[in-house]
């Protein structure tokens, strides 16, 4: 698997307000991860989780905590040959929300996953691992709140 890196890339995420101050949301990203060594490599997060805000939802900055539960997924392509590996994490996040007008926010937050790759597939062949891994995303974009 991948040593220290950094790469750039997208993701989506959907929430729901089950109250004023807390969230339940589903985040969905990728990355292409160029390491210090080793090759480059696709690196994928899916979280479920809770977020739960600060302050009142009157305010226009609202700052944040969470935790998720995480499936990772690190993809590299070589030739002909794909090896995946794949496991389980558990995600704390933390960011602040600005509120650019009603409805609309500016968003930035840094989420650290801790976890372990417990699957490894080359092709056909499949094997069971136990390689710990810990990753952190830098998250920087706009949040529509459809209703608010």
């Amino acid at each position: 698997l991948a040593n220290e890196g950094s790469g750039g890339g997208l993701g989506v995420e959907i929430a729901y307000g089950l109250t004023q101050m807390v969230t339940i949301y589903a985040n969905f990203d990728g990355a292409r991860i160029n390491p210090k060594q080793g090759l480059d490599h696709n690196l994928g997060h899916a979280d479920l989780g809770l977020h739960f805000y600060f302050l009142s939802p009157e305010q226009s900055t609202r700052p944040f905590v969470g935790v998720a539960a995480t499936a990772r997924n690190t993809t590299i392509v070589r030739g002909p040959s794909v090896a995946k590996a794949t496991g389980p994490g558990i995600t704390i996040d933390g960011g602040v929300k600005y509120f650019i007008k009603s409805g609309v926010a500016l968003n930035g937050s840094v989420a650290f996953t801790f976890g372990k790759y417990n699957s490894v597939s080359v092709g056909a062949l499949n094997r069971a691992i136990d390689v710990e891994a810990t990753s952190a995303r830098l998250t920087l974009g706009v949040v529509w709140f459809p209703g608010r």
